[in-house]
């Protein structure tokens, strides 16, 4: 997202193929096509390099997309995702079992959707949301509908916690905002 959407892409992936073994890329919210299309990035493709390419390049660097993880795990200890934790999945076995190609993740599998736009929320963002949804915070297991997003959860300490609890996690490693 931005001007350089594609060379940055294509820096990034160039470092994976260069260094396969110590770098790590997780598919952010940016890396779906709904996005792209509502956003800049197909715009910029077709703007800079016409119909024909821009259409070839927006089609290939989306099939990489696809195949991206949405987390990862660094030292068996520190989750790492774009987004945050996800509702529909306890484990990271959950989340393991998820296709290993996702094209629509919000169609297609509602985790790797979870994981792409979750966010934390402190105690009174937290209840603040509850509120306006006329939910009670203590019938949440820690996670009401993300209001700032329109899509997927806020997540609060408790869901934090027993998610790093239930797969013997340590921290987590967030990029979204």
């Amino acid at each position: 997202r931005g001007k350089w959407s594609l060379e940055t892409a294509v820096y990034l992936m160039a470092f994976k193929v260069l260094c396969p073994n110590k770098v790590t890329l997780l598919r952010g919210n940016h890396e779906v096509r709904l996005l792209q299309l509502n956003y800049s990035y197909k715009a910029e493709l077709l703007r800079k390099y016409g119909e024909k390419h821009g259409t070839r390049f927006w089609e290939l660097t989306n099939r990489l997309f696809d195949k991206m993880p949405v987390c990862a795990l660094l030292d068996d200890a520190i989750y790492c995702a774009h987004g945050g934790i996800p509702k529909s999945a306890v484990t990271v076995d959950q989340i393991n079992r998820l296709p290993r190609e996702i094209r629509d993740p919000q169609a297609e599998a509602a985790i790797a959707w979870e994981i792409l736009w979750s966010d934390p929320a402190n105690r009174d963002d937290f209840n603040d949301t509850c509120a306006a949804r006329s939910v009670d915070p203590e019938t949440t297991n820690g996670f009401v509908f993300n209001l700032k997003r329109g899509t997927a959860f806020r997540f609060n300490q408790q869901a934090a916690s027993s998610f790093l609890s239930a797969n013997s996690l340590t921290h987590i490693v967030r990029a979204h905002e």
